[in-house]
């Protein structure tokens, strides 16, 4: 700090105020999390909670690894609709390391998400079938080669993290793709996080540029916030101060305290937090990061489409059967019997009503949800005649009858 007048008198720094682990205001956060989406995917409260349960999952992934690394200041923090990330702080941070924490969140969830789709269908849970899914689908997304996703964390820690200007093209390069997905999957709301990705670059950017003011004046920025002398503090504070517009009303020349001074000390702190970054993969570690990562996408990809198959044909899950009491299932049999098909929407012949119609009414129970019939029968009738058609043809095969399908319809 040669270039700096040893005659100013400087203030004191402001002491570092040590953040207690609040867990009202996580409590409070999840709650808001919980409200917000609860509202917004139109109070679906268990598919609200499913995807709760696999935010929190894959995030105490990450955390745990965190954690075993010894990272400091540990926190998991959910943004209502977006999702959830996890936060920490360490001095040296190691490639190899990094590695293993991103992975940790995703891979837990899809091996989850495996277990509740074969429980699923042995004991016919709709619920867990769609836990698996959500499961499948939340961390497919996340494994996407684009920042901030774990997928895109992971090809920069492996590929291009010590190259700034690959770093950075590579974030460009993301926020372009997450608008275009914005766009074509017109969900505006996705626009969120490349708004917020832009906003971190150009704070980056002008960190990057106090630094090198600073390291023009002979600033030395291996020193830790505590080891920061008055002079050091009021010295990176100006140039904080005059950098950003959020404290504009603040003189950065009157070495006095303001309201916002806790706001500027944790600038201060990323000023002077140089993170060492220590280079210790190996290409063989590296390979098999990347091999993890390959089977990680197409695991959840290759399942996603099996389920979303099952979904189109609906033959799953006994959907509708877990809704109706043995009596009810009775009744709808009795009654399409004795109309002749009729309260089904069908005309029967006399002959094979009873069988017909226990059979017709086991395979929609079995295969429809009440909302799928519901929805289908908003349709217009040919895409309803059209959807049960296969069902009629089953039941005509095990009935041994040869009246054609559409002779037994109610047009």
């Amino acid at each position: 700090m040669d270039n700096i007048n040893n005659e100013v008198t400087y203030p004191d720094k402001p002491s570092v105020n040590t953040k207690k682990k609040d867990i009202s205001k996580s409590i409070a956060n999840a709650l808001l999390f919980l409200l917000v989406s609860y509202y917004y995917f139109n109070k679906d409260i268990h598919f609200v909670i499913i995807v709760f349960i696999v935010l929190m999952i894959h995030e105490l992934g990450h955390l745990l690894a965190m954690r075993f690394f010894n990272y400091k200041d540990l926190k998991i923090f959910f943004i209502p609709i977006l999702g959830a990330y996890t936060s920490g702080s360490k001095k040296e941070v190691s490639q190899k390391q990094n590695a293993i924490i991103y992975l940790c969140g995703p891979i837990p969830g899809i091996l989850l998400g495996i277990v509740l789709y074969y429980y699923s269908l042995n004991i016919h849970s709709n619920l867990l079938y769609e836990a698996s899914y959500v499961f499948f689908l939340i961390n497919l997304f996340n494994l996407l080669p684009i920042k901030p996703l774990d997928g895109g964390n992971l090809i920069s820690n492996l590929l291009i993290k010590d190259n700034k200007i690959a770093e950075k093209g590579f974030i460009i390069f993301s926020i372009i793709t997450m608008v275009g997905a914005s766009i074509y999957l017109k969900s505006y709301v996705l626009f969120i996080i490349p708004i917020f990705m832009a906003i971190g670059q150009l704070k980056q950017n002008k960190i990057e540029r106090i630094k090198k003011t600073l390291a023009q004046q002979g600033f030395n920025f291996n020193l830790s916030f505590d080891n920061l002398s008055d002079k050091e503090y009021w010295i990176i504070r100006t140039e904080i101060v005059k950098n950003f517009k959020f404290f504009q009303k603040i003189d950065p020349d009157l070495l006095e305290k303001s309201e916002q001074e806790d706001k500027i000390a944790d600038y201060v702190k990323l000023i002077t937090v140089e993170k060492t970054l220590i280079k210790d993969m190996s290409s063989d570690f590296r390979k098999k990061v990347l091999l993890i990562l390959l089977l990680s996408f197409i695991i959840p990809v290759y399942y996603v489409g099996i389920i979303k198959g099952n979904n189109n044909q609906n033959i799953m899950h006994k959907k509708l059967y877990e809704q109706l009491t043995y009596n009810e299932i009775n009744e709808l049999k009795t009654k399409c019997s004795n109309s002749k098909g009729a309260s089904m929407g069908l005309k029967l012949p006399n002959r094979n009503n009873e069988a017909f119609c226990n059979c017709y009414v086991d395979e929609i129970i079995q295969n429809y949800s009440r909302s799928d019939l519901e929805r289908m029968y908003k349709l217009d009738k040919q895409v309803k005649i059209d959807s049960f058609k296969h069902i009629l043809l089953k039941c005509l095969k095990t009935c041994n009858d040869t009246i054609n399908v559409d002779s037994i319809l109610i047009k």
